[in-house]
Order: structure tokens, then sequence, then C-alpha cells
């Protein structure tokens, strides 16, 4: 199955999970050339003192897809600011999930450090115009997912997705794109099991026809060849 590029939105793709899970894989054992031992890369922490720190999880210890654990943590959890009231709220399955590569951070591998960035991109999100952080949830390499707007709550009307409006989640991996691991195969595998989530356990996604919806879709170099 081909990539389906959106006319009308300039430069976005419709993209199957299972080719940004391929195309993630491929990409994480290229960057360790880890294709001989199984072992994928969970992150870099920033340098301390001169050192990186990486860390691994044996291929073996890695669940299923369709069974890696996750945790939400909810907004009184990571300490958001009150909801603003009035949101606009899903009155329908969602069909489409747009998925940011990009939450323009450092990467976060605890609780307290990812509860942190969440909180400031909240605060960002608010200086910016939202009345709201703007993701419904974001994906952390912590092993936790946390919720932003949450499965209820659309996305603000903007300019950037118009005729998805109220047909979509945003949803965003925490870290920069410009740092040579991110995403990690992790946040790729806890993203399919937030989708998971969604279409079975609260029926609240479309699954006859879910999309995935990406800008970014030339990060993966050789998403194409998963096709």
């Amino acid at each position: 199955m081909g990539l389906g590029i959106d006319e009308n939105i300039n430069t976005y793709y419709k993209v199957t999970v299972e080719q940004l899970i391929k195309a993630s894989e491929f990409e994480e054992k290229k960057r360790k050339n880890l294709s001989d031992d199984k072992q994928y890369l969970l992150g870099e922490p920033e340098p301390e003192e001169g050192k990186i720190e990486t860390k691994f999880i044996k291929d073996d210890d890695l669940p299923d897809t369709d069974a890696i654990p996750i945790s939400i943590v909810s907004r009184e959890e990571w300490g958001a600011l009150p909801r603003p009231g009035g949101e606009e709220v899903f009155t329908a399955k969602v069909p489409f999930v747009h998925q940011e590569l990009n939450s323009g951070t450092s990467q976060c591998y605890s609780f307290e450090e990812c509860s942190r960035i969440v909180r400031e991109i909240q605060r960002r999100d608010k200086e910016l115009g939202y009345s709201d952080i703007r993701y419904n949830f974001l994906v952390g390499d912590d092993w936790n997912v946390y919720e932003g707007r949450g499965w209820y709550v659309t996305p603000e009307k903007t300019n950037e997705l118009p005729k998805y409006h109220a047909k979509y989640y945003e949803v965003a991996l925490i870290g920069n794109m410009n740092r040579p691991n991110h995403p990690t195969f992790l946040q790729s595998k806890m993203l399919w099991s937030v989708f998971k989530k969604g279409l079975e356990e609260l029926k609240v996604m479309d699954d006859q026809n879910f999309t995935l919806i990406m800008k970014n879709v030339d990060f993966y170099p050789n998403l194409r060849q998963a096709a």
C-alpha cells in the first residue's frame, strides 16, 4: 500500500500505522547497527559531563505491538492548568490522527521530567493563542502517555488542517526531530498502543477509516520502501 498524498493539504501524507512502525524499526536498527542482536534504542539523554548514557531493551523483552503496556497520565497528575471550559467536543467516532514528530522540546525519560516539559508546552501553547494545550496526547520516552485535551475534546480549528476539523486527534512525540534518535522506536510502539486503546477499548475511533496523517514523512527515508 503506497503513501497517499492529500492534494488538499500541501506536503501532508496519509500513512498507515503499519508503515510507520516498519520504517521506525528499520531506522532505529540502522542508526545503531543492531540488526544482529536485535536490540532497540529507547533513548539517549542529554549529554552529562561529556558522557551519553544509552538505554537499550532486548528484543525478547519488548512486548508485542498489540500488548505494549502504557500508562496515560492524567492532566491532574502532570499538573495542568485548568481546562478553559466551553471546548468543542467530538460528535462522532474519530477517523484521523495527526502525528506531530516534533514537540519543539528536549526528550524526557522520567515522569518528573516529562511532566515538567508538558507543563511548559501548555504554557507555550496558551501564549501562542490556544485556549489550552494543543495536543490530545503526548508520548514520552518514560513509558508514559500524557493526556492533553484527551479523548473527547477536539483540537482548535486552525488553517493547518481545515478539512479535518473535528475529525482528528492531535498527537505529539515529545522531543526535537533535529536530534538524531528522535522519534524513538519505543515512542512509535507506544503511539500504536494509544490508537489500539481508542479503537478497541474505548470505541471512540473509526476502525473502518482510521488513517494517520503526518507532514514530516521524509524524516523516515525508508517509509516509502515500507509502503
